[in-house]
């Protein structure tokens, strides 16, 4: 009771809570994909020149070293199927 008389709506009543278990299941496929980028190659160092002598004159090999970076974006996109639930003890 409150000092006024009136009884405390705080202190009426009960409160119950009610618990069951329930399994969730969910179908989900899932896509995995690779998607490139636009690469960028440079020069790396000095190229290597070799000469050698053929039947008609003579022929020149360049060889380069080359730095190629090449982004790639890997992501999944996931999609879901209707969820399905059993409940246990359920009467």
């Amino acid at each position: 009771m409150r000092g006024n008389g009136h009884v405390s709506q705080e202190n009426c009543g009960c409160v119950s809570e009610s618990v069951r278990y329930a399994q969730v299941s969910v179908a989900v496929d899932m896509r995995p994909y690779a998607k490139l980028g636009q690469p960028r190659t440079e020069c790396c160092g000095s190229p290597d020149i070799s000469c050698t002598g053929t039947e008609h004159g003579c022929r020149i090999m360049i060889t380069q070293s080359l730095c190629v970076s090449i982004p790639v974006k890997y992501g999944v996109c996931v999609s879901g199927e209707q969820t399905q639930v059993h409940c246990s003890d359920c009467r």
